[in-house]
């Protein structure tokens, strides 16, 4: 079984706020002497050392990389049960000295794995009831070692919104009987816990996995009535196909994809507001299925992986940096996106002036440009300027009439 030694030596997440004043995006980091390509791939902290997982055919390689020359220092293969990697589900969970992932492939159906990380074997939790097969579907841990799993497409590519959830304690799944609305059908969303809460938000709808349209909602399943209600929020419209990473019990960033670049948003558990952390012209381009982990020590989000479709390529050996910039941050100066030094000051108060011209446009169209309105409001505005138009027809008309009998009243006094 699994190791559960409670002395875990993974980075823990701060229970409070960060104070993010701005991101940015650093010069990207090179593995030295390493380039693999592979479908699947996990990226982790671990002994105060990076630990990169990849996939070659049905074996799972593992490296383990200096933190701050990014040079390998020690290179292994997991041993242990083997599978096709190109079906694993890109969400993985670090509990326990063991990275935790599921399986999706036809034959074994969603199945949860584990890699014990001291004895570099990987071993499955099998069970009786196996949910249908489904693709970007969620996977989210609620606790050290139970999960939820929601959404999907089936083999027929038709969507979900069936909830399962996997207790490793029991070996098994169970179908979830829950209360409320539901969120609609849909994958490849957002999904995480917090508070006692399983939240979806975003995703897709549709069928074709390139086409980028996502939902603009978000769900909140009480994990203690299991009653789903939804969430007021001001959710951007690009919330699917991309990565989470928490920064501490109350705020997350999510990676999306917009125009082949990456963008990136902060979630606010506590308002449930997301905000636009912009940043220089210059970022990387968007790597479907890349990997993404919080280095606590740096202060700083790592993206590993993934592939782009614009340029057709696999990203092999290179890390993306995206430096989270608080009030006690101490380098005055960094090596930005394209190795330009950059005053952190300077940036700052460059960004504070775009934000408030973008204000200021946004002020102004609002302004300039008239609401749109539905064709039932339309023509309701149109029923209204005719009865406008007859009631001072009418007025007229009574005016006139008022004046002509003055005037015959006047013609007959005379006479």
């Amino acid at each position: 079984m699994f190791n559960s030694n409670e002395n875990v030596l993974e980075e823990r997440l701060p229970q409070n706020y960060i104070d993010v004043k701005l991101t940015l995006w650093r010069k990207s980091s090179t593995i030295q002497d390493f380039k693999q390509y592979s479908f699947f791939n996990t990226i982790h902290i671990y002994n105060d050392r990076l630990l990169i997982c990849y996939s070659q055919k049905t074996e799972l390689h593992g490296i383990y990389i200096n933190r701050e020359k990014f040079t390998i220092e020690e290179h292994f293969v997991f041993q242990g049960e083997q599978f096709d990697y190109q079906f694993v589900h890109p969400q993985t969970y670090f509990t326990k000295n063991c990275i935790w992932f599921i399986s999706y492939n036809r034959a074994t159906q969603q199945q949860i794995f584990y890699a014990d990380l001291p004895t570099k074997t990987i071993l499955s939790i099998k069970s009786e009831y196996k949910p249908q097969f489904r693709i970007n579907f969620s996977f989210t841990q609620i606790a050290d070692l139970s999960f939820y799993i929601f959404g999907g497409l089936d083999e027929q590519m038709r969507l979900s919104n069936q909830l399962e959830f996997f207790q490793v304690a029991q070996c098994d799944f169970t179908p979830v009987n829950f209360k409320g609305q539901p969120p609609s059908p849909r994958h490849s969303h957002l999904a995480f816990v917090n508070s006692n809460k399983l939240i979806i938000a975003g995703g897709s709808q549709s069928t074709n996995l390139f086409e980028r349209t996502c939902l603009q909602d978000m769900y909140s399943l009480d994990l203690k009535t299991l009653t789903w209600t939804q969430v007021k929020t001001n959710i951007p419209k690009s919330i699917a196909f991309g990565q989470q990473v928490s920064l501490n019990q109350n705020q997350l960033i999510y990676f999306a994809e917009e125009n082949g670049q990456t963008t990136h948003y902060l979630l606010s558990f506590t308002d449930n507001q997301w905000t636009c952390m912009r940043s220089q012209k210059e970022v990387p381009s968007y790597k479907y299925r890349a990997c993404a982990c919080l280095d606590i020590k740096n202060n700083q989000i790592l993206l590993f992986g993934g592939y782009n479709f614009q340029k057709n390529t696999v990203n092999c050996n290179v890390i993306e940096r995206l430096q989270i910039i608080t009030k006690d941050f101490k380098e005055q100066t960094l090596l930005d996106y394209n190795g330009d030094i950059i005053n952190v000051s300077k940036f700052e108060k460059q960004l504070q002036q775009q934000q408030q011209n973008l204000l200021f446009q946004e002020d102004n169209k609002d302004n300039d440009q008239q609401e749109e309105l539905t064709f039932e409001e339309l023509l309701e505005q149109e029923k209204q300027l005719q009865q406008l138009q007859l009631d001072e027809i009418k007025q007229e008309t009574k005016k006139s009439n008022k004046k002509n009998n003055k005037k015959k009243n006047k013609y007959k006094s005379k006479n």
